[in-house]
């Protein structure tokens, strides 16, 4: 697998987890804390459960792997595109989403990691359509 898609990976999970930390409040209930922990666990866990068939081969790795990052990374940019609107529309400080730099950190993280997953997909495509043409000649 290629060093760009091993960054993406690392970054991916990178920015999930450190939203998780950014929405850690110790001041709400337990019952709070443990949906909390959990919804931002889960796209951890998946990124994760995608990624290790991956990271365990010298190969590409198994399609359905390399097909789950790209459709979790498709999902993480609409959500994050989602947040910044959202955030855009409540200014409020205090309110879910971007708002200063310790909320934009994590969420540029996520989506550098995403980018450059879906970035890694072009060349490939572009090598199959060209070695397709090639073979219709």
């Amino acid at each position: 697998m290629s060093t760009q898609r091993i960054a993406a990976l690392l970054l991916m999970t990178a920015g999930f987890a450190w939203t998780a930390g950014n929405f850690a409040q110790p001041d709400t209930s337990f019952g709070v804390q443990t949906f909390t922990t959990v919804l931002h666990a889960l796209p951890i866990a998946l990124t994760i459960l995608c990624a290790l068939p991956l990271l365990q081969r010298h190969d590409e790795g198994p399609r359905w792997a390399r097909r789950g990052v790209a459709i979790l990374a498709v999902l993480y940019t609409v959500g994050l595109l989602g947040i910044a609107a959202y955030s855009v529309a409540n200014p409020d400080p205090n309110a879910f989403g971007i708002h200063n730099m310790a909320d934009a950190d994590p969420a540029v993280v996520l989506a550098v990691g995403n980018l450059l997953w879906l970035a890694s997909l072009i060349p490939a495509r572009a090598r199959v359509a060209l070695s397709s043409r090639q073979r219709a000649a």
